[in-house]
């Protein structure tokens, strides 16, 4: 079982190094963002990029995830593999030109004509980096992903200060930022995978591509689901509440986007770890000790995040967006809900079975249409974190119970629903205390609650880092 931790703590050393750099920088640069563009500017950039995870799933079929769980299979052409990916992401690219080059005819969405180059484009470098990375991880060269994602953070940093600092671009110094953001890392990425004698191959292997596709393919509709779950708020909210209100409620995402980057991380170690540890009915406890610990991890996190939320906005957001941090504790608890939902995800894929995947997702979506739709129109923008808060939890729910149809382990459900109770009730006092005094003392005692919950994982953690520290020392 040591072997399991092990393998798990590097890919997450390795991914960390990898994620860190580029999320946070996502997260630091939201004062630039905010200065420099409007509400309407940012509202119709934020619209371009959701529809852009609206669009990959279904134009690729979402290959990017079966490539990644078949190039873990040791026995299978990698070369092959790597060939389905991108055929079948080349045909979704043109289909989203042809696509692009009807709407200029029939003027269906004149937005979408204005900016349909810098859509298409920004469409093919993050489609080509989604899969480029999917590999790179199936083939177990974590740390080459680490240098990948240096370049993109550089990358990103660079091209931001170039285009909306110097030149003062605007949306479309933006869209160029992130274009050229993700075109460095791929070509790099390119470049080390033809290293590993790894290259584009005429071979074929049709059934292992139609293994490919058939595991990919029911992907889409949980990719969809997890769209409407991200997405399907903002829509809702530029129909009811308008471009600039979308704009507000979407810089909200990005103090949770901390959290993300955390789970992120994790849960990309832990599909490759899943994988190896499935098989091996003895490492059940493996499996109810990770889940355990990093279910308070997330909670502890989220609970801190909220209580500082506000001065964060602060620091973050121009005048103009500062009311975003309302929408911040909702949307930080549904992250912690999406987060221990992919620690199932991991697990539905070390089993291939991609179809269970789906049916949580899209129960989750629907509500969320639902329920945004409600309060949306009743009580504004807040409706819309919350209805996504709901969403996410429900997917939870369903997620921890078709998981014991493959693995069974305790999980202390009583105790973790008590926690989530606990961070509902602190997003209320941020809300409704006006004292500040008040307010911070009420978000203590939250904290403090929470960690006398854990408190059995904090003392386990405590003991094995402990324990990891002193064989260091000794050797």
């Amino acid at each position: 079982m040591k072997k399991n931790y092990l393998y798990l703590f590097k890919n997450i050393g390795l991914l960390t190094l990898s994620n860190f750099g580029s999320k946070i920088l996502v997260f630091l640069l939201v004062p630039l963002y905010t200065s420099v563009l409007t509400t309407a500017d940012y509202g119709t950039y934020d619209l371009f990029y959701t529809s852009i995870a609206l669009l990959l799933p279904i134009l690729t079929l979402n290959v990017s995830e079966g490539v990644l769980r078949f190039a873990l299979d040791k026995d299978q052409d990698e070369s092959i593999i790597y060939s389905i990916g991108l055929k079948v992401t080349g045909i979704g690219f043109l289909v989203l030109v042809a696509a692009c080059l009807l709407n200029t005819v029939f003027n269906v969405y004149p937005l979408l004509n204005e900016y349909a180059f810098y859509f298409i484009l920004l469409y093919l470098t993050t489609a080509l980096y989604q899969l480029l990375t999917s590999f790179i991880r199936g083939i177990d060269k974590v740390a080459v992903l680490s240098v990948a994602s240096v370049l993109n953070t550089v990358a990103i940093l660079v091209f931001n200060i170039l285009f909306l600092v110097v030149i003062k671009g605007s949306l479309i110094g933006y869209f160029w930022a992130n274009i050229l953001g993700a075109l460095l890392p791929s070509v790099y990425l390119i470049y080390k995978i033809h290293r590993y004698q790894i290259r584009p191959t005429r071979r074929q292997n049709k059934g292992l591509e139609r293994e490919i596709i058939a595991y990919s393919h029911p992907l889409i509709l949980n990719s969809l689901g997890w769209w409407l779950n991200n997405a399907a708020d903002r829509y809702i909210v530029i129909a009811f509440c308008g471009v600039a209100a979308n704009g507000v409620y979407s810089v909200g995402y990005k103090i949770p986007s901390i959290l993300n980057i955390f789970a992120n991380i994790f849960n990309q170690a832990w599909v490759l770890s899943s994988v190896k540890s499935f098989d091996k009915k003895e490492d059940t406890v493996f499996f109810e000790k990770i889940y355990s610990n990093y279910n308070m991890m997330l909670v502890v996190l989220c609970s801190v995040l909220i209580a500082i939320s506000k001065l964060l906005a602060t620091f973050l957001y121009s005048n103009a967006f500062y009311e975003a941090w309302i929408y911040v504790p909702f949307l930080l608890i549904a992250n912690v809900f999406g987060a221990i939902s992919g620690f199932a995800g991991g697990i539905f894929s070390a089993a291939k079975d991609s179809k269970i995947y789906s049916v949580s997702t899209l129960i989750g979506a629907g509500a969320n249409i639902v329920f945004n739709l409600i309060l949306v129109y009743s009580i504004g923008v807040i409706g819309a974190a919350i209805s996504t808060m709901v969403s996410y939890f429900i997917v939870w729910v369903i997620r921890l119970y078709t998981m014991k149809k493959y693995i069974s382990f305790e999980i202390a459900l009583l105790r973790d629903c008590l926690a989530y109770l606990i961070l509902v009730v602190q997003s209320v006092a941020l809300m409704v205390i006006g004292r500040d005094s008040l307010m911070y003392l009420s978000q203590c005692v939250a904290i403090v609650l929470l960690l006398l919950l854990f408190r059995r994982e904090l003392t386990d953690l405590k003991t094995s880092l402990f324990a990891m520290f002193h064989r260091k020392s000794s050797t």
